[in-house]
């Protein structure tokens, strides 16, 4: 199918969807995703292993909220008072903080939902806990026993969830598409964009916090963008540049293309106000490093603008890769000499490394974003972090790679060197 043709389809199918107008649509939608992400980050194997879990971090979490209240001469929270209380907050987008928690945490019923203190996040969580149970035993949450009726809300916490996830992304392609359209002409294809961005906007439906004060539409386009930006960074040119050097770049066009008709500024004048425009330090006028930043930036842009007789690729694009074929050969080896090393480590362990360090699929990624796949803190995968460090200083004077040449030995451990600086710079 060709391009034009595509992107008419995906248009089509893309205009069949109603749009989401606003905050009185949205918001139940971010609210039930908000209850059924917390369920899915407390799930186990099997509901008789996910409910102890459930309520013992309810009574926790309900223990600590309410002895920060008792310190602060405010009421504590009670369950009971929440049983009719949940789903008038799910369903009613006017209602922004439920009466019971508001009188808790001090904060109006009807006024702007801001959670800036632990204590006001604790309340929050301790809600949303309590809505996880049916609104027929949660007044005895803390008590109750596992029964059929618990089951079933479970699953209707869970279904719910996934339904509202897809209406959100769904109601917001046609934003998504607005800001898609303000990147093109930037070296990726209408299409790839619109990918990215959907990439984006999964992202910050699975975020989004609504009592940290923003609307939805406003933090899922900072994740939109960044994905594009960051696609556009890494595959519009052959040769890659980091994503805050061609945010530099494109501003730096659109700086020159303000200042091409002011004959009234200098050139020294006027690169001192891009100096400025651009964020760059003017601290340090010895070295002029300001000044250096935008040369090197103009160069950049120079060279990638430059074409050979036939005006057909940008300079970046003629770059062969020179990698012999024995190279990749050597470099295949590398890799499953580092993967058998690491075989040494326990699986979890392993698998830790590989994620932090971008083995895995090429994207290092947080503590956070490795904890909530494996149940565990952000403190508890750095000690992992850390353990692994320690024993891989132990065990790298004992590594050997049978059958290879003393240069390959020496690469091996230079790249097993590499590895162990890169899982030190993600521990720092």
């Amino acid at each position: 199918m060709e391009g034009a043709a595509a992107i008419e389809l995906f248009l089509k199918d893309v205009a069949r969807v109603e749009p989401i107008k606003g905050r009185e649509e949205y918001l139940p939608l971010t609210r039930r995703i908000e209850r059924g992400r917390l369920l899915m980050s407390l799930a186990a194997k099997s509901f008789e292993l996910t409910f102890p879990r459930v309520q013992g971090t309810l009574r926790k979490t309900i223990s600590k909220f309410n002895e920060q209240c008792q310190a602060d001469g405010k009421p504590t929270l009670i369950p009971g008072e929440f049983v009719k209380q949940v789903e008038e907050y799910l369903d009613n987008p006017q209602i922004l903080t439920p009466l019971a928690l508001a009188q808790c945490i001090g904060q109006p019923v009807d006024g702007d939902r801001e959670s800036h203190t632990q204590h006001e996040r604790l309340g929050w969580r301790c809600f949303y806990l309590l809505a996880l149970f049916p609104a027929e035993v949660r007044a005895n949450a803390l008590i109750c026993q596992p029964n059929d009726a618990i089951l079933k809300h479970f699953r209707l916490v869970a279904h719910e969830c996934k339904e509202s996830r897809t209406r959100l992304i769904e109601g917001t392609l046609r934003y998504l598409l607005r800001i898609a359209t303000l990147y093109m002409g930037r070296g990726l294809p209408y299409l790839d964009l619109v990918q990215e961005g959907y990439f984006g906007l999964q992202h910050a439906a699975d975020r989004f916090i609504e009592h940290e004060g923003a609307h939805f539409q406003q933090y899922a386009r900072h994740w939109i963008q960044q994905r594009m930006l960051r696609a556009i960074a890494y595959q519009s040119r052959l040769i890659r540049l980091p994503v805050h050097t061609v945010e530099r770049l494109t501003i730096l066009k659109r700086l020159e293309r303000e200042y091409e008709n002011d004959l009234v500024l200098n050139p020294h004048a006027r690169d001192q106000e891009i100096i400025e425009r651009l964020g760059l330090s003017t601290e340090d006028k010895i070295e002029n490093k300001p000044g250096k930043a935008v040369v090197k930036l103009k160069r950049l842009r120079d060279a990638d603008a430059r074409h050979y007789s036939i005006d057909i690729n940008a300079l970046a694009e003629l770059v062969v890769d020179e990698t012999s074929f024995e190279e990749q050969i050597e470099l295949g080896m590398l890799n499953q000499a580092i993967h058998e090393w690491l075989q040494r480590f326990p699986e979890r362990e392993r698998e830790i490394v590989r994620m932090r360090t971008g083995l895995a699929d090429g994207e290092e990624k947080t503590l956070e974003e490795i904890g909530q796949l494996y149940g565990l803190t952000r403190e508890r995968i750095r000690q992992i972090e850390a353990k692994v460090h320690r024993r891989m200083e132990q065990q790298q004077s004992k590594y050997a790679f049978k059958g290879a040449t003393p240069e390959t030995i020496h690469r091996i451990e230079t790249a097993i060197n590499d590895l162990r600086r890169s899982l030190i710079g993600v521990l720092d």
